[in-house]
């Protein structure tokens, strides 16, 4: 069962803090140990009639090292996101 005051907070954020609209577009990033919220905010912001993207961050682990062309491509691809999305929560 979901703590209350997690649906509470996601309500608080989604409907007052950034008064999300009808149709309107908000990314959530948030990594693995806040994934309650993350579901809560996501619940809360269709039933406000938002659109919800989640950008999952993973834990930092340096098993492999990236190499250029991927880092550009992930940054090209999070900076288009936020571009086309009016707010950004992360978490």
């Amino acid at each position: 069962m979901t703590d209350p005051r997690i649906k509470t907070l996601a309500k608080n954020l989604i409907g007052f803090s950034c008064a999300i609209k009808p149709g309107e577009k908000i990314l959530i990033e948030g990594n693995g140990e806040c994934t309650e919220l993350v579901k809560a905010l996501v619940k809360e912001t269709y039933a406000v009639g938002g659109l919800p993207f989640v950008w999952p961050k993973k834990p930092e682990k340096k098993v492999l090292p990236k190499s250029p062309r991927c880092l550009r491509w992930s940054e090209r691809l999070k900076k288009a996101m936020k571009n086309a999305i009016r707010l950004c929560l992360i978490l």
